[in-house]
């Protein structure tokens, strides 16, 4: 479960390679390829360890949802989606 205190960090077997329509990340410890829009990328830029992610949740409107906890659901699936893959760790 992703907490408001959880620290989401890029793995260091992530590649980036930009490319005209967004940013191709490559995890090298499963051999697969991600694509990630210009703002999808830009998010995990900030994945450097130092920003928990309810800091990160305030910084960013996560679609045109009025809705806080719809909000907070898509921010944080798109957070799992990213772990699932091994492109980013969850610290607690």
């Amino acid at each position: 479960m992703i907490s408001d205190d959880t620290i989401p960090i890029l793995t260091r077997a992530v590649t980036v390679r930009r490319e005209p329509n967004g940013f191709l990340l490559y995890q090298r410890e499963t051999d697969e390829l991600y694509f990630l829009s210009e703002a999808g990328y830009r998010l995990c830029e900030q994945f450097d360890g130092t920003r928990t992610v309810g800091e990160l949740e305030q910084s960013v409107r996560w679609g045109n949802s009025q809705d806080s906890s719809q909000g907070r659901e898509q921010f944080c699936g798109f957070l799992q989606s990213l772990a699932d893959r091994s492109v980013i760790e969850l610290w607690e």
